[in-house]
């Protein structure tokens, strides 16, 4: 039976997050968006809140591209997770554990922005439309669809298309 077209989305996502010129780039431009973020100043108090999408009331947004290269990079425990969980049901991120972030280094442009912090709600929207305006030159310079998708639901698109 021939690869449906999901399929063959889900691997050109992930192939492409294995070249070695699209790894560099997503680590430089997080990066960057990490020094922005420190001379920002936002205060994390560790609650969690920010992982447990539906208690808190928002949503993570993330690209497809985004999900491959954290999915390409996880240990098998946190891979197991993706195959023993209904994804999309679950209140909050698959990958949080005691209030913590068990993908803290490989998290997604999205998690990276997000502060529940009063004082950093002036400046996160316009902080993250620069850098997924930044994302999204990424995709265009080498030649990745780009498609933009809940972090859950996601996560289980890509766990069947492993």
């Amino acid at each position: 039976m021939p690869p449906s077209p999901e399929q063959d989305h889900w691997r050109h996502w992930h192939d492409a997050a294995r070249r070695d010129e699209v790894d560099a780039a997503l680590r430089g431009l997080y990066e960057k968006m990490g020094e922005e973020i420190e001379r920002l100043g936002p205060t994390c108090w560790l609650s969690g809140k920010c992982c447990r999408f539906d208690s808190y009331g928002h949503q993570l947004w993330v690209t497809a591209l985004e999900i491959a290269w954290v999915v390409d990079r996880i240990d098998e425990g946190q891979r197991s997770v993706l195959r023993s969980s209904d994804l999309p049901g679950v209140d909050g991120c698959p990958f949080q554990v005691d209030k913590l972030c068990g993908v803290h280094a490989i998290r997604p442009l999205g998690c990276r922005n997000y502060f529940c912090d009063p004082n950093a709600q002036d400046w996160q929207n316009e902080l993250y439309e620069r850098f997924q305006d930044e994302l999204r030159r990424l995709h265009t310079t080498h030649g990745i669809e780009y498609r933009y998708i809940e972090w859950r639901r996601g996560l289980d698109a890509a766990r069947l298309h492993l």
